[in-house]
């Protein structure tokens, strides 16, 4: 599961704009060892990169189980809302959350395993 996390917080970067010699085209997502060398690079031109939140740019099987409030709070997703928004619905209450500074989290965070 922890490696599932890790691919998601990986750098991940939306081509904005075209670019002599470009490969990509607008829209292109470049992501896996490409990104992850090349970040500095792509960072040092916004208007060319835009760097995507973890959750951007997602479908639901790739999105998480568990979310991790700033708090510490864990939950456990029933569903994700990916239209245009990302929200998600809590397992546990009814209410639907807007995902704003939430990070992917374990099953075993959500079960407070490793909490003294």
């Amino acid at each position: 599961m922890q490696n599932e996390i890790e691919k998601l917080m990986r750098p991940r970067f939306e081509v904005i704009a075209p670019y002599p010699n470009c490969t990509h085209k607008v829209s292109d997502i470049i992501e896996g060892i490409h990104a992850e060398t090349l970040a500095e690079h792509y960072r040092q031109y916004p208007h060319l990169f835009r760097e995507l939140k973890w959750w951007e740019k997602r479908t639901e099987d790739e999105m998480p189980k568990f979310v991790k409030s700033k708090d510490g709070d864990v939950c456990k997703v029933r569903y994700w809302l990916l239209n245009g928004s990302v929200a998600y619905k809590a397992e546990d209450n009814f209410s639907i959350w807007f995902i704003s500074d939430e990070l992917p989290a374990t099953e075993a965070e959500y079960k407070g395993e490793g909490k003294l």
